[in-house]
């Protein structure tokens, strides 16, 4: 059961009301970690995966539009089980161990577009989730 599923984003961009996008939305910059690559301004799993010779997260080429997209494959990890390929905004500082998740922005999105491909193994399913927090500064922390 090497792989489970394989989505292809294509294309992911938000478009906010300010005019501002999300950083590398279309996975065209990729991060060079030694063992795996990430795109830049977003972050997967590799960094645990890649100890045991597997990547959930990898650059694919031709994108649509654009010259890349990212291709996410779930995979059965021996004595760990199954890895989801799944990839977060925000980025992970090695040098710190912190993961710093998200990308703040103060208006609401007008719009939230992209295209994606599934392509199902045996008994499997896909799914994509948005989530959008808003930051609650007197708890330090986000909330739904």
């Amino acid at each position: 059961m090497k792989t489970k599923l394989t989505l292809l984003a294509v294309l992911v961009f938000c478009s906010f009301q300010s005019r501002s996008q999300l950083v590398n939305g279309g996975f065209e910059n990729w991060t060079n970690f030694g063992t795996y690559s990430d795109p830049e301004h977003w972050f997967s799993f590799n960094y645990v995966t890649s100890n045991f010779g597997v990547l959930t997260c990898e650059e694919g080429t031709p994108g649509n539009p654009g010259a890349k997209y990212v291709k996410l494959i779930s995979k059965d990890i021996p004595g760990i089980g199954v890895m989801a390929g799944s990839i977060t905004s925000g980025e992970y500082i090695s040098s710190t161990g912190q993961y710093i998740n998200g990308i703040p922005f103060s208006q609401r999105p007008a719009s939230f577009t992209g295209s994606w491909q599934y392509v199902a193994g045996a008994g499997d399913m896909g799914a994509m989730y948005v989530m959008l927090t808003k930051w609650n500064p007197s708890l330090g922390g986000r909330i739904l």
